[in-house]
C-alpha cells in the first residue's frame, strides 16, 4: 500500500530554470566568465559548471556555485509554480501520505524556496546535496526513505528528469515522470509518465488503492 511520496521540486513542482540560470550566470559574470551554453536538467550547479567550463578548476567551481546559491533569492520572481502543484501537495497531505522533498539544491536553497512558496508545512522531510551524493546516485532517495521511515515498496517517486529515474530505480522505488514543464529524454524508462500534475494526483490516488 502506498504510504508516502518522494518528490523532486525543480521542473516538477516549480518551473525554475530561468531562476537557476539567471543566478548562475550572475555568479559567472562576477568571476569574469561568459554565460553557460549547455543546460542539463536535474544536475548540480557544480556539474553544470564542469560541463560548460571543463578547464575551470575546482576551487573556482566551488566559488561560483556558492555565489549562485547566495544570488538565488534575487531571482525568485522568475520562478512559477507548475499548474496543479498546490492541489497535489494538499491531496498528499489530506490523505495522510508522508512527503519528502529530494533535490540537488542545498538545504539553504530548500529552506528559502519553501518559505517563498509557503510550502514549509507540506513536507515531512527534505534531502539536499549536503546529505550525500547527488542524483543520479540512489543515495538521496535511500536517505528520503530513511527519513520517512518507509519501505521502498511503500513509496512512489515523482520527478521530471533522467537523474530522477536513475536515483529512484537505483533505490528500488517506482517513479512517475511528469512532463508538465518539459519532455524527458528517457521517459520510457519510468514506471509511469504523466502530462500534468493533475494526472499525477489522479495516479497517486489510484496507487493508494492497490
Amino acid at each position: 500500500m502506498l504510504k508516502g511520496v518522494i518528490t523532486d521540486i525543480d521542473q516538477t513542482l516549480i518551473n525554475s530554470r530561468q531562476m537557476h540560470e539567471a543566478s548562475l550566470n550572475h555568479a559567472l559574470e562576477m568571476n569574469g566568465f561568459p554565460k553557460i551554453r549547455e543546460w542539463v536538467y536535474g544536475i548540480t550547479s557544480e556539474d553544470l559548471l564542469r560541463l560548460n567550463f571543463p578547464r575551470m578548476n575546482e576551487e573556482t567551481v566551488a566559488k561560483v556555485a556558492y555565489l549562485k546559491k547566495m544570488k538565488l533569492q534575487n531571482y525568485f520572481r522568475l520562478m512559477k509554480k507548475v499548474n496543479g502543484a498546490n492541489e497535489l501537495l494538499r491531496f498528499i497531505r489530506d490523505n495522510n501520505l508522508k512527503l519528502c522533498l529530494v533535490t540537488n539544491n542545498s538545504q539553504n536553497e530548500i529552506t528559502h524556496l519553501l518559505k517563498h512558496l509557503k510550502w514549509e508545512k507540506m513536507f515531512n522531510a527534505t534531502v539536499g546535496k549536503e546529505d550525500g551524493k547527488p542524483k543520479p546516485s540512489p543515495e538521496p532517495t535511500i536517505t528520503g526513505l530513511k527519513k520517512l521511515q518507509l519501505h521502498k515498496n511503500e513509496v512512489v517517486y515523482l520527478g521530471d528528469a533522467n537523474v530522477d529515474i536513475e536515483s529512484a530505480h537505483g533505490a528500488g522505488v517506482k517513479v512517475i515522470i511528469s512532463q508538465a514543464v518539459h519532455n524527458t529524454a528517457d521517459a520510457d524508462k519510468a514506471d509511469y509518465v504523466v502530462a500534468s500534475l493533475k494526472a499525477a494526483k489522479k495516479l497517486i490516488g489510484e496507487l493508494m488503492k492497490i
